[in-house]
């Protein structure tokens, strides 16, 4: 058991170090074309979680004698994103992350404090 854990922990770090290795060679084009990749990977999942969301609410509205119409106003923050809001620290984010974000999340860390 203990060898399994020490074995996806090594898996891990060596997993962050390659990302991190990767990303110092990025441009800030690339950058972006990575967090764009990760936009489009995450709309078909945000768009499940906001329609099951969506219905979740229609259904106990109805039971409190209340306007369903409303809930897809209410759930309006679990919708894909459509701009580039990477950067945005209020932003929602899956969890777990798709590994396509981490690497985005990474490449604008070490961009921002790195810029070519």
């Amino acid at each position: 058991m203990n060898h399994e854990r020490v074995f996806c922990f090594f898996i891990c770090i060596v997993w962050a170090a390659l990302t991190v290795a990767y990303a110092k060679h990025l441009s800030l084009e690339e950058v972006e074309n990575l967090e764009m990749q990760c936009l489009e990977a995450e709309k078909p999942k945000w768009t499940v979680i906001h329609e099951k969301a969506i219905e979740e609410c229609k259904q106990h509205v109805v039971k409190h004698r209340g306007d369903p119409e409303s809930c897809a106003n209410h759930f309006n923050d679990l919708l894909p994103p459509t701009t580039k809001k990477m950067r945005d620290s209020r932003r929602l984010r899956l969890d777990p992350p798709l590994p396509i974000c981490v690497e985005a999340d990474e490449a604008r860390r070490h961009f921002s404090v790195n810029p070519k």
